[in-house]
């Protein structure tokens, strides 16, 4: 009986080391489990920080759009009151009458255009004629005047004497 006993025993040693070794292979796959909920855990957590705060931010930047819209609205609501006190009726009249002194005068520059016109056409014209006179000539014309002239003055200048 004795060798059937050790016989048992060991198989069942070798039973026991391989149950001892999968026990071990649990264990440690527990422990990477525990580590990888924990990790999950830590990742949900920081997430829900990150998220916590990107939501204050958000609630400053809606807070801060929803002021200025009111801001606005408010801006708005002067420029329309304003609007509601300006006499529109008055504003056309003076249009209309600003409209009509400027097509008459518009009229009034385009007569004076037409005279300048005029003045120019008239100054080309005595430009010709002053360019067609032969100085040579009126010189001797002068001279021959004075010639004429020159015993009257004698005379006058001796009269007034």
């Amino acid at each position: 009986m004795e060798t059937n006993t050790l016989q048992t025993t060991q198989p069942t040693a070798e039973l026991l080391q391989k149950i001892l070794d999968t026990e071990k292979k649990q264990l440690r796959c527990s422990r990477i489990r525990l580590w990888m909920g924990v990790g999950g855990i830590a990742i949900a957590l920081i997430a829900l920080v990150a998220l916590l705060i990107g939501m204050g931010f958000l609630k400053t930047q809606i807070e801060t759009i929803s002021a200025t819209l009111t801001e606005t609205a408010e801006k708005i609501d002067v420029v329309a009151e304003n609007l509601g006190e300006v006499d529109f009726a008055a504003l056309d009249e003076a249009y209309q009458t600003l409209a009509a002194s400027a097509s008459e005068m518009i009229e009034t520059l385009s007569g004076s255009l037409d005279g300048l016109q005029s003045v120019i056409e008239n100054a080309d014209i005595a430009m010709k004629n002053l360019a067609d006179v032969d100085i040579k000539t009126l010189n001797e014309s002068i001279q021959q005047f004075n010639e004429v002239l020159a015993p009257l003055a004698k005379f006058f200048g001796v009269f007034n004497r």
